[in-house]
């Protein structure tokens, strides 16, 4: 994705080079031509309002793919940060069924210790009689 963005960072780059130099061109062609001073000055304003009118078309696509990238960026933003809570969320579940079954297994783990104890107890207490 960076390339992606690379490139249309260089053709906005080239685009904008390209707007200054035709702009440039043009007043230059404007001041060297064979004119009047009127006739030149006119030229100038005409130049100038079709360069204002490119640039206002430029700002205009960079505010749209400005805006359309911060869409991504939330979009993305989001659906990883639910991604993140479902991990977490599995994570959790796991854990608290190893934490059940270990529970399950030490309770019956007590459960045949006390059987045998009492098993045990109940043998040392038969001999103790005899």
């Amino acid at each position: 994705m960076a390339d992606k963005e690379k490139k249309q960072g260089n053709k906005g780059k080239f685009a904008l080079g390209a707007l200054l130099g035709a702009a440039a061109g043009a007043i230059g062609g404007v001041l060297f031509a064979p004119k009047s001073g009127e006739e030149t000055r006119k030229d100038i304003k005409n130049k100038a309002s079709e360069v204002e009118g490119d640039v206002k078309e430029k700002a205009g696509e960079v505010r749209r793919k400005a805006e359309s990238t911060t869409k991504e960026a939330k979009e993305t933003g989001s659906r990883l940060s639910r991604k993140v809570k479902e991990v977490a969320r599995a994570s959790k579940e796991a854990v608290t069924a190893d934490t059940e079954t270990g529970s399950k297994l030490k309770q019956k783990e007590a459960e045949v210790r006390a059987k045998d104890l009492k098993r045990d107890v109940k043998k040392t207490a038969e001999k103790a009689k005899k």
